[in-house]
């Protein structure tokens, strides 16, 4: 199918002609070009090219483009987003930018650390705070080390309805507690947190889940 091409001060976005994407091209623009920068400014970092970012027309599309499982949206090869755009799914917004541009900061193996800096900016799943779902977590969950989750096993173990929005959760906690600086540190080095908090993390887990659960 054909592609045509906008380019932006930061994106290539590609779309279909004729498509709704298309139509709509103009608002995608600006709206992409706000989160840019939002994410830009609060991680100190910018992209040393362009973003390319193509809009599907659903999620088969992007599983046919990719080869990879169907899904709203997905980020490959530091540069290059994936996401659906139609009536019933508009996946725009911070996510997979913020992907891109924490990776200008280090690569991390855990997949909570990934997920977790993107849900922050999101700051919601599904139209719910990240803290909603972190509070109700908390609730079932006092005597659990939160961190304990950088591991990718015990990360995937969770669904994501609660994987997501938790890692969101902790992410922002820990920025507003420690700074940007300690937590990009904590980034660098896939989450020593003794490092970047000069605290242990079984002492901070029961910190944030006492603010979660009040």
């Amino acid at each position: 199918m054909e592609w045509i091409c906008r380019e932006t001060e930061h994106y290539l976005l590609y779309c279909h002609p004729g498509s709704l994407a298309e139509e709509d091209l103009e608002e995608i623009k600006v709206w992409q070009e706000k989160c840019y920068e939002r994410i830009s400014k609060a991680l100190g970092v910018t992209m040393n090219k362009k973003i390319r970012m193509y809009l599907c027309t659903d999620r088969k599309e992007i599983a046919e483009e990719t080869g990879c499982p169907p899904c709203n949206g997905m980020c490959f090869d530091y540069d290059l987003i994936y996401a659906v755009y139609n009536q019933e799914i508009k996946c725009l917004g911070p996510h997979e930018d913020a992907h891109l541009l924490s990776f200008r900061i280090a690569v991390p193996e855990s997949q909570f650390l990934r997920e977790g800096l993107a849900m922050y900016f999101d700051g919601d799943y599904h139209g719910k705070s990240n803290r909603e779902y972190a509070s109700e977590w908390a609730q079932k969950n006092t005597g659990v080390n939160v961190f304990s989750y950088l591991d990718n096993e015990k990360f995937y173990s969770m669904t994501e309805e609660v994987s997501y929005p938790l890692a969101g959760a902790l992410t922002q906690w820990l920025i507003d507690r420690f700074g940007m600086d300690c937590y990009k540190e904590f980034f660098r080095t896939n989450g020593e947190a003794a490092a970047a908090f000069r605290q242990k993390a079984e002492d901070l887990s029961a910190a944030f889940i006492n603010d979660m659960m009040n």
